[in-house]
Formats: C-alpha cells, structure tokens, sequence
C-alpha cells in the first residue's frame, strides 16, 4: 500500500464522517422546526417536511412576511403557487439561525395578540 493511497482513503473517510455529521445535524434543525413551528400562533404545516426548507401556511402571511424581512430574515411567499394560498418557505438553517426565526416568529404573534387586545 503507498503513502498517497492511504492519504486518499482517509480523506474520503474524513468527508463521509463530516458529511454523516452535517446530516445528522441537518435532520436535527429540521425536526427542531417542525415541532416548534406548529406550536406557534396559527401556523399550520403544509406538505412533506423531508426537503432543505419547511412550508407553513398562517392568516398573517402578509404581517409575519414583512415582520420577517425587517429583522433581515430570508422567507419566501409561495402563495402563488398552486394550492399554496398563504403559504410561507423557510430555509433550515443552523441551530442559531434557527433559534433566532423561532423566536422572531414568537414575538410576532406576541405582538399580534398584545394588539389584539
């Protein structure tokens, strides 16, 4: 067995470890948003929940969107799309990013109920 031979295997076994873990935490995030997200407000779950971003549907699409977009957090209106009236995408991020949507979107709806009162 030569040198570079065995540099190449342990790399490739370096990536496939590194990659299992970026699954792993992926999958994690991912699930952590989808057991949140449901619990919040009148947001409601819509679709599969297996892709890089979770789809929701809420009344206040419009509000928590433009809500959203000032605190400078990427989402995407997917109302357009064909049976996705008042629909919502987020990216799964990592678990900051994520930590810090979940609690942007609290607040929204904290806000929304203090107004409502």
């Amino acid at each position: 067995c030569s040198r570079p031979m065995l540099c190449c295997i342990f790399e490739q076994l370096f990536f496939e470890h590194k990659t299992l873990d970026t699954s792993r935490v992926f999958l994690a995030e991912q699930a952590q948003l989808v057991n949140v997200l449901p619990t919040i407000g009148d947001i409601e779950l819509v679709g599969r929940q297996d892709a890089n971003f979770v789809l929701f549907r809420t009344a206040q699409k419009d509000a928590l969107m433009q809500y959203l977009v000032h605190q400078q957090v990427f989402i995407r209106d997917q109302s357009k799309q064909l049976k996705l009236g008042q629909c919502l995408r987020i990216s799964v991020g990592t678990a900051q990013q994520n930590a810090r949507l979940i609690s942007l979107i609290q607040q929204f709806y904290a806000i929304q109920e203090a107004t409502a009162l």
